[in-house]
């Protein structure tokens, strides 16, 4: 098939019903078209962040070459629709992730996967253990925080609210302490 032929929509189908789509999504073939969907429905209606209906439907139509081109632009969307995504982003996360190791192992995309890692949170205690991990390398503004971690301002606040009242997790409660300096907010 020429790399033009080959879309976006063409390659969510192929990850999730052929390969280890079997092994992640399970043998039921429904299933796995299912994920399907539901994947190009994030991409339709999440991808960039954006309400530009165009660009959106866009992005299912356009080629492999075109996406591996611009595959810095590709990720920061996918980045960019988990984070306004206001749903649980685990199962979203897992779909894109099982699409990214498709495009690396199959087309040699070469995406890193880093960039999905911090946005798998399963649940609530999840993102504060992720949370926390991540403050211990040092301070970060709360902007960071937000970005890295997909969530809006909002949520961030009450996480490190929670954070700074104490967390338990496994008999030890853990703390954090905020600073301000200049403008910017930093937490530690």
């Amino acid at each position: 098939m020429n790399d033009m032929n080959i879309t976006l929509q063409y390659l969510i189908n192929e990850a999730f019903t052929k390969g280890a789509g079997k092994e992640i999504f399970g043998k039921n073939k429904k299933n796995r078209e299912e994920a399907a969907e539901k994947l190009t429905a994030w991409f339709s209606s999440y991808y960039g962040g954006t309400h530009d209906e165009a660009a959106k439907e866009n992005i299912l139509s356009l080629s492999i070459s075109l996406l591996k081109e611009n595959k810095d632009e590709f990720t920061a969307n996918i980045s960019q629709g988990i984070r306004i995504y206001t749903r649980d982003k685990y199962p979203v996360v897992r779909r894109i992730e099982h699409l990214v190791k498709h495009l690396n192992s199959k087309y040699e995309f070469g995406l890193d996967l880093t960039f999905l890692e911090q946005l798998k949170a399963r649940d609530g205690y999840d993102r504060l253990l992720k949370i926390l991990k991540y403050l211990h390398s040092g301070s970060h503004t709360r902007e960071e925080l937000s970005k890295t971690f997909g969530i809006s301002e909002r949520a961030l606040s009450d996480d490190l609210n929670t954070l700074k009242d104490g967390f338990k997790f496994m008999g030890t409660t853990m703390k954090i302490s905020e600073l301000e300096r200049g403008q910017t907010r930093t937490v530690h």
